[in-house]
């Protein structure tokens, strides 16, 4: 008996430990956080939440708390299809009715994927022209998100400021430079 439960012990033991070693480190930090403190080229992998916007220039993260800043969402490189369809129905579903693609409706998503800092001043760029145009991904995101799997999707709620119906996203409180 005490053979067989050995062997049982020892069975788990392995089980358990291929199970955890096959599960990457991923980090949870607030996306505020992410936008505010990381430094140009820095990159790492993170599960985050925030609004997704999806429009014409785009589709981006923002959340309420960190107001002017926004996470370009790159979606070409996606694993895990899983959530895709779903929150592609729910940021397009007002204009679906109306046969027309544009801005979306914004919508809460949690996201895994690669994190990136603003980019790195290219070295090879005159000095004159240095730190005279905007130093992001594109004119609206500072950071970039390529994304690996999108792990929920969820209405807004209603009384999320992001929730803010506005001819353009921009004008969005979310979405607000200073």
């Amino acid at each position: 008996m005490k053979g067989k439960c050995l062997i049982i012990a020892v069975f788990a033991f392995f089980a358990l430990t291929r199970c955890s070693l096959g599960q990457s480190h991923v980090e949870r930090p607030s996306l505020c956080e992410l936008q505010k403190s990381s430094a140009a080229g820095e990159h790492r992998t993170v599960e985050v939440e925030g609004v997704y916007l999806q429009g014409m220039d785009g589709a981006y993260l923002v959340v309420a708390d960190c107001p002017g800043q926004a996470t370009l969402v790159v979606l070409e490189e996606i694993k895990d299809h899983k959530n895709v369809d779903r929150m592609t129905e729910m940021a397009d579903k007002p204009n679906k009715a109306r046969g027309v693609y544009g801005d979306g409706t914004p919508i809460l998503v949690v996201i895994e994927g690669e994190f990136y800092g603003p980019p790195g001043v290219d070295q090879g760029r005159p000095d004159s022209t240095k730190g005279k145009d905007h130093a992001g991904w594109d004119s609206k995101a500072q950071t970039k998100l390529v994304v690996s799997a999108i792990r929920s999707v969820k209405e807004l709620p209603a009384d999320d400021p992001c929730k803010a119906p506005k001819s353009n996203p921009t004008d969005w409180p979310c979405f607000q430079k200073d």
